[in-house]
């Protein structure tokens, strides 16, 4: 929480990386799945209580969903430990 008011502070230009409505934290996640070791990608867009995705990260979410991969809109630690429970 310190570090984020620090930034917030201190930084006068934004940095992005990645592209347009790309999720927060992404990988990969390994399965086995009978007998045979699979990787699975993950996305989690971190969000507030009251946060909502933007017209990108909709985008984003929908093409991932497409894709098979894992996704999770999290307000809290809960919802990724949560969504990840159904996967081990």
């Amino acid at each position: 929480m310190y570090l984020v008011k620090f930034l917030k502070n201190n930084i006068k230009n934004k940095i992005y990386v990645g592209i347009k409505g790309q999720a927060d934290l992404y990988g990969s996640l390994r399965r086995v799945v009978a007998g045979e070791v699979l990787g699975q990608c993950i996305e989690i867009e971190v969000k507030t209580g009251s946060g909502k995705l933007t017209e990108e990260q909709e985008k984003w979410k929908k093409m991932c969903l497409s894709r098979g991969y894992i996704y999770v809109e999290a307000r809290s630690i809960q919802d990724v430990l949560t969504t990840l429970q159904k996967y081990t």
